[in-house]
């Protein structure tokens, strides 16, 4: 019964990791086929205007050595006459470093928590992390 489970569990971990390796390289893909227009650089809560509705691609960028692995946990909010309206919640990691977003024309607030592993003593005031978010027009 466990080796039977055991194998089910193997197979899914198989197919899962075959879509995932085929969803990464297809959008690493989509990527290079696109020209960066510009870049926001966030490094922790920022506000920053969209300037064209459309697809952006948000990633990170480690810059400091000594940090071994980063989870940077983004919350963007929509500003709406002075109150916040929750748009998404983005996850990146040390693995996955960029995602695709789709964003309106509009003012965003980016809420960054970042949770850090390093090997020797870093500076709290200048990690070396940044959050960059680039839009991106079709060549």
């Amino acid at each position: 019964m466990n080796i039977k489970l055991i194998a089910i569990l193997l197979s899914i971990s198989l197919a899962l990791n075959v879509y995932l390796g085929y969803f990464t390289t297809h959008t690493a893909q989509q990527i290079n086929r696109t020209k960066t227009i510009y870049t926001i650089i966030l490094t922790y809560n920022e506000t920053f205007n969209a300037v064209k509705s459309g697809k952006y691609i948000i990633y990170l960028e480690i810059k400091n050595r000594n940090i071994t692995y980063v989870n940077a946990i983004i919350q963007l909010m929509k500003i709406n006459h002075n109150h916040k309206e929750k748009v998404l919640i983005v996850e990146l990691n040390s693995n996955q470093t960029y995602r695709i977003i789709h964003l309106s024309h509009d003012y965003y607030y980016a809420k960054i928590i970042y949770i850090v592993e390093y090997v020797r003593n870093i500076s709290i005031n200048n990690l070396g992390i940044y959050v960059n978010i680039a839009y991106k027009a079709e060549n």
